[in-house]
Order: structure tokens, then sequence, then C-alpha cells
């Protein structure tokens, strides 16, 4: 983490709330990855695909003519 290098006291302020935080993301992201995750994921995944949405897939091609110059295509 950042910390000032001339020690005054807004800085230090700083330091110590993003070390709060810091600890608080530690202290969470378990509880969200073991508890919510398996509850959201499914539906999420469902609603993306009734809308038509796939976010794995991409396709790739390329435009050719005589006349012009290559293109990408997405």
């Amino acid at each position: 983490m950042y910390k000032p290098q001339n020690g005054n006291l807004l800085g230090n302020l700083l330091v110590v709330a993003g070390g709060l935080l810091d600890g608080i993301k530690a202290l969470l992201d378990p509880v969200i990855n073991d508890l919510l995750s398996p509850l959201l994921d499914p539906l999420l995944n469902s609603l993306l695909k009734g809308l038509g949405i796939d976010l794995n897939y991409v396709e790739v091609g390329a435009n050719l003519t005589c006349s012009n110059r290559a293109q990408l295509v997405l």
C-alpha cells in the first residue's frame, strides 16, 4: 500500500483507513465466494442466456475484398 513520504496527518489517516478496508475485504471475500457465488451464478447465467448474451464467445474473422485492404471483423 502507498505510504506518504512526509508523515502528515491526512496521509497517515488514509493509510490507516486503507489498511482497515483491506482487512474487511479479506474477511468478506471468502464469505461472498462461498455463500453468495453458488446462489447468484446460476441466476445471472440464466438471465444472460435469456437475454442472448454470451460472455465467453467471440468470433473473429476477416473481410477480404479485391479493391480494399483486409479488415478485422468481430
